[in-house]
């Protein structure tokens, strides 16, 4: 949060700097100065260039307002920009203070699981085989005694033999079968016990399959809704995270126990290896790491939270803001924008 709050104070500061220029309307190829600082994956430096989401974007508004820019990474209150962006959050708080385009990306925070950590069959299958066994065996039971009965009851009557070998084998077969409410009509109890015994294994079989599929449909639906992890759970739990940061502020918030990392990235790679089960983190950067890095290592586990916007930073009363707001608006219009998300984040 204080590396956030300290790239947002500095930008903002360059912005106040650059105002004397932004009371002037823009001409055409007028130079520029943008303000920009580190941000994975919406601004970052590869081979001496700046790449990026936002970097993508903000070419695109160039051409689209015929504007030539000069970029300056800023990471201290010294010199002037005229824009400001580098995952910057709108806010009421800074509306007091500077002018923002229309928001160009919905962002939070997410919750970073490894991959396959949270697989339902896996997670119930223990306790919820128990069960069932326990189940069966009783149910066997029953049907054992049940059978006996029955081949008490129907010596010396025509259908099972009266010796206890195979009569025992076809009075339990035929209870098993009874169970099921099928039956085949192999076997018609002439007793009035047997036919008692009969309904007592018929209503016991409804019963014993009605409760089994009802404790998998359970078990199944819960470790499902488990997978949907919500910040709350997090409470009391060690959390990576990218020091420095709102979401490490955010974490302190809800209890949890944050892991602070030079970078996210570090954070990330942790989950992945699975010697810490969390992490959280801006979604856009969770997503693009996930893109590229962590494909098939990590996930994003429940909805995001903490949700809030990304925009264009101005000094107040700039004369840039509407043109760019609308710029922003055009290339959503045209694909343009979608096409750039989904280079980065893949498709919305």
């Amino acid at each position: 949060m204080r590396r956030m709050m300290s790239l947002a104070l500095g930008l903002s500061i360059c912005l106040f700097a650059g105002n004397a220029w932004a009371q002037e309307a823009p001409q055409t190829k007028k130079k520029v100065k943008v303000g920009v600082a580190i941000f994975s994956p919406c601004v970052m430096k590869k081979d001496d260039q700046l790449v990026g989401f936002e970097m993508d974007l903000w070419r695109k508004i160039m051409k689209d307002l015929n504007l030539q820019c000069d970029f300056e990474v800023k990471k201290t209150e010294k010199g002037e920009v005229d824009v400001a962006f580098a995952g910057i959050t709108m806010s009421s708080e800074r509306e007091k203070n500077f002018d923002f385009t229309a928001p160009y990306l919905s962002s939070g925070l997410s919750i970073v699981v490894k991959e396959g950590s949270k697989n339902p069959l896996t997670e119930v299958s223990s306790p919820l085989v128990t069960r069932v066994l326990w189940l069966c065996l009783y149910f066997f039971s029953f049907v054992v005694l049940s059978a006996h009965i029955m081949w008490f009851a129907e010596q010396g009557r025509e259908g099972l033999s009266d010796t206890y070998f195979p009569g025992i084998l076809e009075a339990i077969w035929f209870t098993i079968v009874t169970s099921t409410t099928v039956g085949y009509g192999d076997f018609t109890p002439r007793s009035w016990i047997s036919r008692a015994v009969c309904v007592l294994v018929m209503f016991g079989g409804v019963g014993f399959f009605g409760f089994v599929i009802s404790e998998v449909t359970a078990a199944l639906t819960t470790a499902n809704l488990n997978q949907q992890i919500q910040y709350k759970d997090l409470s009391g739990k060690l959390v990576a995270t990218q020091g420095g940061t709102i979401a490490e502020q955010y974490l302190k918030e809800i209890g949890a126990i944050p892991v602070a990392f030079k970078t996210v990235d570090e954070a990330f790679d942790k989950v992945a290896s699975g010697e810490i089960s969390f992490a959280v983190y801006d979604t856009p950067s969770a997503k693009y790491y996930i893109r590229t890095k962590g494909s098939g290592r990590i996930k994003i586990a429940g909805s995001p939270f903490y949700r809030h916007y990304l925009a264009i930073a101005l000094p107040k009363g700039s004369p840039l803001r509407e043109p760019i707001s609308q710029s922003i608006l055009r290339l959503k219009e045209k694909g343009d924008y979608e096409r750039i998300h989904n280079e980065w984040f893949g498709e919305q």
